[in-house]
């Protein structure tokens, strides 16, 4: 959004658990995407010293940026518990995770499709098009007005119950 300076401070004062995202990695190593996050300066190396995670579970539903589908489980994490899994993709190092297919930047596709066997939240892939029930996307998609502070969706776990809330007001 506008100030991802004053959303990490919210972050922070909130002691939320901190994933990584695709543009926010690129962002430290100088890499351009765009839209590119607009910290200040100092704070990209704030960003590298803080404890940030590729992955957090709760209530066996996996959370990762970008999901994981089929390839990245097979080569990974197949037969893994969740817990296991999320163990082994926080130890994988940025190098590794740097590639189109890595729960950092993946999307479904037909030559890799999502892996099905344990539910997802995912941040990274538009709401916007069709996933089994078991992969869930926060990601605030919007075609216009991308800096609105306005636009927001989120997942509440509870109790392996997942409500999204979403500034729309869609029945999710």
């Amino acid at each position: 959004g506008p100030d991802p300076d004053q959303c990490m401070d919210i972050l922070l004062k909130n002691r939320a658990e901190l994933l990584w995202g695709n543009h926010d990695v690129a962002a430290c190593y100088g890499q351009r995407i765009h839209p590119a996050s607009r910290y200040d300066p100092e704070t990209y190396q704030k960003l590298l010293d803080m404890n940030f995670k590729m992955s957090t579970s709760i209530d066996d539903i996996i959370v990762t940026h970008a999901g994981i589908g089929t390839k990245f489980y097979e080569e990974f994490l197949e037969n893994q518990s969740v817990p296991d899994i999320v163990s082994i993709i926080n130890s994988m190092s940025l190098g590794e995770l740097w590639n189109d297919y890595s729960p950092l930047w993946y999307r479904p596709n037909k030559y890799d499709e999502l892996y099905d066997g344990f539910v997802q939240i995912v941040g990274h892939t538009p709401p916007r098009l069709e996933y089994p029930v078991n992969f869930i996307s926060v990601d605030p998609w919007i075609s216009n007005k991308f800096d609105s502070k306005e636009r927001y969706r989120y997942a509440l776990v509870e109790d392996k119950d997942i409500i999204i809330a979403d500034s729309d007001d869609q029945n999710l």
